[in-house]
């Protein structure tokens, strides 16, 4: 699996395709493009927290399929991308010990 995370420079519609594309047919089911819609720091403005911090939290947040950080303006846009990453890889990255 790649996540490949881009600076959409509020052009996410123009770079989305043009990463995708990028991505070889045989590994377009394992990787997953991702980004801010404007700059990182603006999320990290907005969120008031260091991108370290925030990257943490989104993975959680696949993890127990609860989006509120990924429904942020500046990360919407993923959507997606991210229902197709929470879905597919959920079960290997977040392996949940059942008793």
């Amino acid at each position: 699996m790649v996540v490949m995370v881009i600076d959409f420079d509020g052009k996410d519609a123009s770079r989305y395709p043009l990463s995708a594309e990028a991505i070889p047919s045989d590994l377009q089911d394992r990787a997953f493009v991702i980004g801010a819609k404007e700059e990182p720091t603006d999320l990290r403005r907005a969120l008031g927290e260091p991108l370290e911090n925030i990257g943490g939290r989104l993975a959680k947040e696949c993890a127990n399929m609860c989006f509120d950080t990924w429904n942020h303006e500046q990360l919407k846009h993923n959507t997606p991308q991210r229902d197709a990453m929470a879905t597919s890889v959920r079960s290997i990255l977040f392996h949940q010990e059942t008793r």
